[in-house]
């Protein structure tokens, strides 16, 4: 479209556009009136003076008398050049050289945008790209601190099997005694696979909203205390149950929130003391708590315990049962409460808005 305005309305008998490409060279992407070995001509960057003209003349075979070489320059960047070629050897007129360098003074703004066009579009792919990539990365990672967090659970959950088996041995010959216990191994079974079915669900990007359901908190705690008691191991545990009405929870993340708070608790006070399991109302909701009697924490490490994977328990603990009890209330719009000094104790509330 150019060279054919510089031909039609610039006079010109032959011209040639040339652009800039990825090696520094002049290479020519468009031509009119030219003979083949002129279309042809490959120059270096530097040559986009009087040498491009007149490697087109002496290519041409003296066709042409006379050519000029115009380039196209905007904001200070070079795209190419556009050489003229004339039969006539007279000089181009007033007119003439008006006309050419209007045009091409357009053509090298059309080329600083498109220019900025494909390094946009560039900036874009790639952003995509980076994008793409840190969502497969942080899904990796949510995923590996997901399975670490369920790992843990599962642990919790878990562990009392081992001593309901010794106690199956002690007992078998009482069948109510073997039924109690069967009883308690279903329910850490189920709530088990629980665990191991958030997983899944997670695989699957199960909506949250699916996994809620209204619960009696009361029913659950007890649950959770009956899940955690063969790892008292003389600790006294004593129940203060109140009112806590309903709340709309995943009732197998709750009970282990619960399993995790005693067992911490557990751990805290190595062999004595006593924890203490309260629940009740305020503020338009239900909450519950676990305290303990233990050594309590310093205030600098309270302000870390619920980062992820932080931990006091050196290679023992994973860092991640706080955390993991930390996000579970905010998913369902509760809060956790934290209340220790060194030598008096821990004190974790949560609390849930009625259903």
């Amino acid at each position: 479209m150019l060279v054919d305005a510089v031909i039609t309305q610039g006079g010109a008998d032959a011209a040639a556009a040339f652009k800039v490409n990825g090696q520094a060279e002049l290479q020519q992407v468009v031509a009119q009136n030219l003979c083949d070995a002129a279309m042809e001509v490959k120059v270096e960057l530097a040559t986009i003076g009087d040498e491009l003209a007149k490697s087109l003349l002496d290519a041409s075979g003296g066709v042409f008398a006379n050519a000029h070489t115009f380039p196209f320059i905007n904001d200070g960047q070079l795209f190419g050049a556009l050489v003229v070629l004339f039969k006539p050897t007279t000089a181009l007129s007033e007119s003439q050289f008006s006309i050419l360098e209007q045009l091409v003074h357009f053509a090298a703004i059309a080329l600083r945008k498109a220019d900025q066009y494909a390094n946009l579009q560039k900036a874009y792919c790639d952003l995509q790209t980076s994008q793409e990539l840190l969502f497969r990365t942080g899904k990796l990672r949510a995923l590996g601190e997901m399975s670490a967090g369920i790992s843990h659970d599962l642990k919790n959950i878990l562990s009392p099997l081992r001593i309901y088996v010794k106690v199956l041995n002690r007992v078998k010959d009482d069948p109510e005694a073997i039924a109690d216990v069967a009883k308690r191994l279903d329910m850490s079974l189920k709530r088990g696979v629980d665990v191991v079915d958030r997983l899944r669900d997670f695989s699957r990007q199960a909506p949250e909203q699916q996994e809620a359901q209204v619960a009696d908190l009361n029913h659950l705690v007890r649950e959770a205390v009956e899940i955690a008691r063969p790892r008292l191991s003389g600790i006294g545990l004593i129940t203060e149950l109140g009112n806590p009405g309903s709340v709309r929870i995943n009732v197998s993340d709750f009970v282990a929130a619960v399993v995790n708070l005693i067992f911490n608790a557990i751990e805290a006070m190595q062999s004595r003391g006593t924890i203490w399991v309260r629940s009740g109302e305020a503020s338009n909701g239900g909450w519950v708590q676990i305290v303990d009697s233990g050594p309590g924490i310093a205030p600098e490490i309270r302000e870390r315990i619920l980062e992820p994977f932080f931990t006091t328990k050196g290679k023992e603990g994973t860092g991640l049962g706080l955390s993991m009890v930390y996000a579970f209330t905010q998913r369902y719009q509760g809060k956790l409460s934290i209340d220790s000094e060194p030598g008096s104790g821990m004190t974790f509330t949560m609390w849930f808005p009625s259903a």
